[in-house]
């Protein structure tokens, strides 16, 4: 099995380093945002001794998770580094075998709901550590709650009319 690691995991409490017989994955970007000196610590042990390895998406798995965050409606709401994260799921998918069931043996770790709404678009496994997770896909419509006013799902965070900021409901 693959593991790809969000900073949610992390933050709260996975240790990579109890996990056998896996590869387990995740971008510089997600070490960034560890600040307790601990839990860097354990990751900085496993990466040491091979148990967690950081790896760098391709630029075509960026503009894929790019778009499917657009299409989603979720881009908005993902840091650069959540979009990494998904797109090193995105590169790690092309050499991971297909089961019969059309899912994979990549799965990744996150409690992002955002994170977990584009994989689930894209039909990449996700795992919820300490949080449900999400059951299905939403696609989002973003909006102004002012003025109702539509807008395509990328990084603008205030309407242009009103000068307020963005919302989002989901799309039936």
């Amino acid at each position: 099995m693959i593991y790809v690691f969000d900073t949610s995991a992390f933050i709260k409490g996975m240790d990579v380093n109890v996990i056998d017989q896996s590869r387990c994955y995740t971008t510089d970007g997600v070490l960034s945002e560890i600040k307790n000196s601990f839990k860097r610590q354990r990751i900085d042990i496993s990466i040491q001794s091979r148990k967690l390895i950081i790896a760098s998406p391709s630029l075509e798995a960026v503009r894929k998770a790019k778009q499917a965050a657009l299409q989603s409606g979720d881009l908005p709401f993902l840091s650069s580094v959540d979009i990494d994260l998904i797109a090193l799921a995105i590169t790690l998918t092309t050499d991971v075998i297909e089961l019969a069931d059309n899912t994979s043996l990549l799965e990744v770790i996150t409690d992002d709901y955002s994170i977990q709404n584009v994989l689930k678009h894209l039909n990449i496994r996700i795992h919820s550590f300490m949080q449900k997770g999400i059951r299905d896909f939403i696609r989002w419509e973003i909006y102004c709650p002012v003025c109702n006013k539509i807008y395509k799902a990328d990084k603008n965070n205030y309407c242009t009319d009103c000068e307020v900021k963005l919302k989002r409901r989901p799309i039936q």
